[in-house]
């Protein structure tokens, strides 16, 4: 029996990234290709300082501000994110290409602090609900939507937090 071809989740290509100071570029990342298909597993392993958590966080979007992906790609599923600066473009247009296959919603925020992502309940990190509360207004308005790393401390913040923000939406 043939085995079914199995899809690339992960492809970088000829990446190549480098940080900025008031001395110069440096290059810390210099064409690096890869892939990873389903099931498989990939370990990243090199000295210290030979560009491992560069690589990462250029394929995570977690660069720093003084760094920048000078070539090469990154695909996710397919998908180039590698010039996905604009956390809001990609859930623009998430929602633009899977509207209306989506049939739940899970609504958590994020924030990157000392260069970890954190996750946390809704209206406590870096994250703008505009265009997803607007798409379920107009598009969904019947969805289910669970709130994601609510805690009881937090729970009535949380609710008043997407209740208001639901509210100002026109």
């Amino acid at each position: 029996m043939a085995e079914l071809k199995k899809a690339e989740l992960l492809e970088v290509k000829n990446l190549s990234v480098s940080f900025f100071s008031p001395r110069g570029e440096i290059c810390a990342v210099r064409d690096v290709s890869f892939s990873l298909k389903q099931g498989e597993v990939l370990a990243i392993v090199g000295e210290s300082g030979c560009g491992k958590s560069a690589l990462c966080k250029s394929i995570m979007k977690l660069l720093p501000e003084h760094a920048k992906i000078k070539s090469g790609s990154i695909l996710i599923n397919g998908a180039d994110i590698t010039n996905y600066g604009d956390k809001q473009a990609i859930i623009d247009e998430a929602i633009e290409l899977l509207g209306p296959d989506i049939a739940v919603i899970h609504l958590k925020d994020c924030a990157v602090r000392d260069g970890k992502l954190l996750s946390m309940g809704c209206g406590q990190g870096e994250m703008d609900y505009t265009s997803i509360l607007k798409f379920i207004k107009e598009r969904k308005p019947y969805i289910h939507a669970t709130l994601e790393d609510t805690r009881p401390e937090n729970n009535q913040r949380v609710k008043h937090f997407i209740t208001r923000k639901y509210a100002e939406l026109t």
